[in-house]
């Protein structure tokens, strides 16, 4: 039976304390905060400040530190996490942040070092109407944050103290904040909007802010709260899948691609405490155009195997035994694959009236090895898959980057409750097969732009961004010899530009 979650679920057993009061993230509180859809980050953030070290002169707040003692066997998670930091800093808070106090006045740390020579973040009592300023690392730009009102609210039903800081630029480049960006302090339920720590200490050139939708404090939880395993393994006899395959390799002055369909329809589902199984009735159709039925397959999924991906937060690093169903390649070779969850977001646009979970998770080949506790890294190949609480797993891909080839699976259509999403038709026709040329990019990596050579653009081209997950993270049209993906988070990328019946592709990494 599918999870519909409450707006409001709200236990009145409990109240804060006073010690508590007028905290940024209260210890032990569930925070979960997300930007609004359509503007900036709208990915969700889930916040657990679960340590306090008292030094005397100044306190130090850590996220997350009860996920250092997860154990696989005996090994102790953290050597996974460390491992998987030292890539790149990606992680937005992972267990090595920590916030410091020091006579009222607020620091951020990454990895227990100061990573700004100014990390001041904010103050706690200040008085009403005065204001500070905050040092951004990049291009000299500041930021005034004063305390303009305080007053009553209501938190996700709950009423409450709040405090409001509004942000504005002080100097420097970058576009001003919006009236919207703001920070907003509940007496006892933490901050109910803010503004991430790294967007001060980045090159972010706008800063996004986050409002709380969820939170679970003790015996008081209001909002969204995180799904259990068996809500994103829900399906029923009836429920139809339709996926879309895209096999692709690239050369130096060649791309083409293979397309091929899968549609799954559930006659029987099988379900005990330690696993979900799905029998389908397969209709298939190869890269040629040409149909067949397989009457029996099956769709598996066993707790221990999927179990800590699907309850890991955002940025975490979750170990267990599963590759995905869509592949068993090389990565079951693996004893314990090592998966690093990526952006969650929660939606009511898939399904309207109910929120939805949407979770993404990647891989290098890489995993744990239970016998001598280190991670074991794969040589340039890179996995990737999606799901969501109410579709299931919605999205697979692979990328052989010596090759360089991959594998990307997305569902295109779906019927599950009698709701219809997308489209369910398999197309017709002999042959899907796609050719390119490749493009030069650079630099590359890149920051905020990027130059095209290879590509005549006399008039606009229309172009797609590709993450390695198969997602179309950016779309529109090239006017000229260069493209802003200042927008963009930290990865590679795929360029895909279409010139009359020309296509034209090229790869780059934004840093």
């Amino acid at each position: 039976m599918k999870k519909l979650l409450l707006l409001l679920s709200i236990v009145f057993l409990a109240q804060p304390s006073k010690a508590q009061e007028w905290e940024l993230f209260p210890k032990d509180q569930i925070s979960y905060l997300q930007g609004p859809p359509g503007i900036g980050d709208s990915s969700l953030q889930t916040i657990i400040m679960d340590s306090v070290a008292d030094l005397g002169f100044e306190k130090q707040y850590f996220f997350r530190r009860n996920l250092e003692q997860d154990q696989i066997g005996a090994c102790n998670a953290s050597d996974a996490y460390r491992e998987f930091t030292s890539w790149g800093g990606w992680f937005s808070i992972d267990p090595l942040d920590s916030i410091i106090e020091r006579n009222d006045t607020v620091f951020f740390a990454r990895r227990k070092q100061y990573i700004s020579s100014k990390p001041f973040y904010f103050l706690k009592n200040i008085s009403l109407d005065s204001s500070w300023i905050i040092h951004n690392d990049y291009a000299g730009r500041k930021y005034r944050i004063e305390f303009t009102s305080q007053g009553l609210d209501t938190i996700l039903g709950i009423v409450d103290s709040v405090r409001v800081y509004q942000v504005t630029k002080d100097s420097g480049s970058g576009p001003s904040p919006g009236a919207g960006v703001k920070f907003i302090l509940s007496k006892h339920y933490g901050f109910i909007r803010y503004i991430p720590f790294q967007d001060f200490l980045g090159h972010n050139p706008t800063l996004n802010r986050k409002d709380l939708i969820g939170f679970k404090k003790d015996t008081v939880q209001a909002g969204f709260q995180a799904y259990e395993f068996e809500d994103y393994f829900s399906h029923s006899p009836g429920d139809v899948m339709l996926y879309k395959q895209v096999d692709w390799c690239a050369g130096i002055m060649y791309f083409f691609s293979n397309i091929s369909f899968i549609k799954d329809s559930i006659t029987q589902v099988y379900r005990s405490s330690d696993s979900i199984i799905y029998q389908v009735e397969r209709t298939y159709r190869d890269k040629n155009g040409i149909l067949s039925t397989v009457p029996v397959a099956y769709h598996k999924y066993y707790r221990s195997e999927y179990e800590p991906f699907v309850l890991a937060p955002e940025n975490h690093v979750a170990i267990g035994d599963a590759g995905t169903p869509f592949y068993n390649g090389p990565i079951v070779w693996l004893l314990h694959a090592a998966w690093a969850t990526s952006t969650q977001t929660v939606t009511s646009d898939l399904l309207p009236g109910t929120q939805v979970h949407e979770k993404s998770f990647y891989n290098a080949l890489t995993g744990l090895d239970s016998a001598d506790c280190e991670i074991h890294h794969g040589f340039d190949q890179e996995y990737g898959f999606t799901i969501n609480s109410w579709q299931g797993f919605t999205g697979y891909a692979d990328n052989n980057g010596i090759t360089p080839c991959g594998t990307t699976i997305d569902l295109v259509g779906s019927r599950i409750g009698g709701v219809d999403w997308g489209d369910l038709r398999i197309p017709a026709g002999l042959s899907d097969r796609s050719s390119g040329i490749e493009i030069v990019l650079y630099p590359n990596p890149a920051s905020d732009r990027i130059r095209i050579e290879g590509i005549t653009i006399d008039k606009p081209v229309d172009f797609q961004i590709i993450d390695p997950m198969g997602r179309i993270i950016q779309r529109g049209t090239i006017a000229g010899p260069e493209l802003n993906i200042s927008n963009l988070p930290n990865g590679i990328y795929q360029l895909l530009a279409n010139k009359g019946q020309r296509q034209f592709f090229g790869r780059f990494m934004k840093n």
